[in-house]
């Protein structure tokens, strides 16, 4: 039974939360990309989780043909099935190149026709934090950043001048802030109890559906704040919940949305592919 201190916790969760959806429809004239940067800043205010901020190019730059090309490759390589769905890699702006890039930090480990499904170090860090893709000037981006880090205050932390499409770089960089192991074992004392019992209620094992739907919907909205629990640094390296991965999938950058396709073989599930692979981002709105 969840005493008084824990119920409150969660009912002030759910209405920060649950205003921010209000918020939202008073603002469905307002920008897009504004109405995700404020939500962002709200976020990490209510989830004490700082903010990963991907800088968005300018909305009338071209992607080089050659980065293009080496992402579309990748993709490939990475069993994306859209990504060979032509003969020839797509005329893409500056800005679906870096929602492209994004989604591939966004994949899990995946072998087809097994159940081994698992996070990396680069879905760790977005689980961490905060994701949400915004111009420039909104996140004190410097030039030839790709990446800022800001505190749950919404005020820049470090900005990083990062190759996108290199998952190693991106986990080394980001991972010295947001991976530290006293950093995170700060956050996981003040995880508020009532995501704490979440936690300890996911399976053991590794999943690839969640049956308690409502669990899994707690977790996914408040992943920022429960993932100090899930990521561990141990003697053996980074170690990871094995429902991390499938947490993090079913949470969109902010500012992006991506179509969902349901899975053609619920029944026996070695058919089964995580979303990720199928998805391409988009940004919100028109």
């Amino acid at each position: 039974m969840p005493n008084q201190r824990t119920t409150v916790s969660l009912l002030v969760l759910a209405a920060s939360l649950a205003a921010q959806g209000r918020d939202d429809e008073r603002n469905a004239t307002a920008d897009p990309l504004t109405v995700a940067w404020q939500r962002a800043l709200e976020q990490a205010k209510t989830l004490k989780a700082p903010i990963l901020a991907f800088v968005l190019p300018p909305a009338d730059a071209k992607a080089p043909a050659d980065r293009v090309k080496a992402t579309w490759l990748r993709e490939g390589d990475m069993g994306m099935p859209h990504a060979f769905g032509a003969e020839e890699p797509p005329v893409l702006s500056a800005r679906e190149l870096l929602l492209r890039h994004i989604q591939l930090l966004r994949l899990p480990e995946f072998r087809h026709g097994t159940h081994r499904v698992q996070a990396t170090p680069s879905m760790a860090i977005l689980a961490l934090s905060v994701p949400v893709v915004v111009a420039a000037e909104r996140c004190s981006a410097k030039a030839g950043e790709t990446v800022v880090l800001l505190g749950t205050d919404g005020k820049r932390i470090e900005g990083f001048a990062l190759d996108l499409l290199d998952e190693n770089e991106f986990a080394e960089q980001l991972g010295t802030r947001l991976l530290d192991p006293r950093a995170l074992a700060a956050r996981a004392a003040n995880v508020p109890e009532a995501l704490v019992r979440d936690v300890a209620a996911l399976p053991k094992r590794d999943e690839i559906f969640l049956e308690d739907h409502a669990l899994e919907g707690r977790l996914t909205l408040s992943l920022a704040a429960a993932a100090p629990l899930l990521v561990k640094v141990g003697a053996d390296g980074l170690e990871m919940h094995p429902d991390l991965w499938l947490l993090d999938e079913r949470r969109h950058p902010l500012g992006t949305e991506g179509p969902l396709f349901p899975d053609m073989c619920a029944g026996c599930g070695m058919g089964f592919t995580p979303q990720a692979f199928h998805n391409v981002l988009k940004l919100i709105g028109p």
